[in-house]
């Protein structure tokens, strides 16, 4: 299986309490490098195929206009500068760690991340399937792969962990549920989806290996 989806999941689980030192120094090290690539599509209409940071886009600049002005001491905050990609400088780093509510960095990130993958997989990829254009869930391997998964999470909506409580499930598949029917967003290596859609931005979908579920 190739070291991108073993190793390459979207993010740490949600810290709902205080993050250990380790958990926040992964979890800005993923928030920033997500804010920091140019992939959010450009705010000008006369340069409709620019890609740019997402400060840069206008969504950003509200956001970020909005957020100062809710929390004035929004500097206070560790993964505010993950966000803007600043550095602390001389000061301390910040004890205080995320926004709350619609202010979430975190939540901010995953909200980008699954308009992203819903984007990609049923919009910007498609596949030739018996010479007809596809998504990569319609496509035999794309079948495979997510039999597969389901085999390892299971699929009743009811059940802890199952496949319908992750976000990135019903973005790879293009389906909708209540928002309160979600606790979870990216799966385990190697079923990590937002790993999936980096592999095959950069691979044919014939080099894509399906992980294997043994029997029990």
């Amino acid at each position: 299986m190739s070291e991108v989806l073993n190793s390459n999941q979207f993010l740490v689980d949600n810290l709902e309490e205080e993050p250990t030192e380790e958990q926040r120094e992964a979890t800005y090290k993923k928030v920033r490098e997500f804010f920091s690539r140019t992939e959010f599509a450009s705010d000008d209409h006369e340069l409709p195929n620019e890609k740019i940071t997402f400060t840069e886009t206008q969504r950003g600049a509200d956001f970020i206009r909005d957020l100062k002005e809710k929390y004035p001491d929004f500097d206070q905050y560790f993964l505010f500068h993950a966000l803007v990609g600043s550095s602390f400088g001389n000061q301390a780093i910040p004890e205080k760690f995320d926004f709350e509510g619609d202010f979430s960095i975190q939540k901010l990130m995953e909200t980008l991340a699954e308009a992203e993958v819903r984007r990609f997989f049923n919009y910007e990829k498609k596949y030739s399937e018996d010479g007809i254009d596809v998504p990569f869930a319609n496509t035999s391997k794309g079948i495979e792969f997510i039999n597969a998964l389901v085999k390892r999470y299971g699929a009743d909506k009811d059940s802890a962990g199952s496949v319908a409580r992750y976000a990135l499930y019903h973005a790879l598949v293009a389906s909708t549920t209540p928002s309160d029917q979600i606790d979870r967003f990216d799966f385990e290596p190697p079923f990590s989806i937002w790993a999936l859609m980096e592999f095959l931005k950069s691979n044919e979908l014939e080099d894509l290996e399906i992980p294997q579920i043994s029997e029990k």
